[in-house]
């Protein structure tokens, strides 16, 4: 029994920033600064894990510090200025205090692909 629950112990942190995806949608607004992107589609929706926060269905976050993040944002800047459909692949939330958690943003799929249709 011992050896069931070290298992499943170790193993938990494996699933606790699930993997979500948004509606497809196009882009409404952005903003940036020096470390981040925040992203806000024309349909939303809240990821499970950061619905205790009041700003969790109103932005998604990239952090432009993490490998293949400026990729991304270059991806995201291009649906923005095209007009392209697009979703996005949500991990986990991003939270600079405690009273704001933000879906974040881990990958982009553009509507010109096999993805949307």
């Amino acid at each position: 029994m011992k050896k069931i629950i070290a298992a499943a112990l170790l193993f938990s942190p494996l699933f606790a920033n699930a993997t979500a995806y948004t509606q497809v949608a196009t882009i409404k607004d952005m903003t940036v600064s020096h470390n981040a992107a925040r992203i806000k589609l024309s349909t939303m929706n809240e990821l499970t894990e950061c619905t205790s926060s009041p700003t969790s269905a109103k932005w998604y976050h990239l952090d432009l510090r993490t490998d293949g993040a400026q990729h991304i944002y270059s991806s995201l800047l291009a649906a923005k200025f095209s007009g392209q459909k697009m979703f996005l692949e949500l991990r986990g939330c991003y939270s600079h205090d405690a009273n704001s958690k933000y879906p974040k943003v881990t990958q982009v799929y553009m509507c010109d692909t096999m993805w949307c249709k």
